[in-house]
């Protein structure tokens, strides 16, 4: 299983390995950027700027760059949800520190 710096499972994308090998192999340069209006993905950038590998080693997850995922109608739940989902992906199921960071 191939987890990208956001969370995401490459795995679970129609365009990996074929169109795609990865967020890491293209180094962040992903297509989406473009409607963005940046080169590089900024979960890329930001784990850069702060020396983890994912996401999911920063005391900040979740932190508001996940807001730029998150469509404008989405709802508490879907928000916890999302959040849940990159936990499990990063083997970071520690429901006491999601807990606290969802009560901020």
């Amino acid at each position: 299983m191939l987890i990208s710096c956001c969370g995401n499972r490459c795995d679970e994308c129609e365009r990996y390995p074929g169109e795609c090998p990865g967020c890491a192999a293209i180094g962040g340069k992903a297509e989406w950027c473009a409607s963005l209006d940046v080169e590089v993905c900024p979960f890329v950038t930001c784990a850069a700027e702060t020396g983890v590998s994912h996401c999911g080693e920063c005391e900040e997850f979740p932190c508001e760059l996940y807001e730029l995922t998150l469509s404008e109608d989405a709802g508490e739940e879907e928000r916890r949800a999302f959040a849940m989902a990159r936990y499990r992906n990063f083997g970071l199921l520690d429901a006491q520190r999601f807990l606290e960071k969802q009560s901020d």
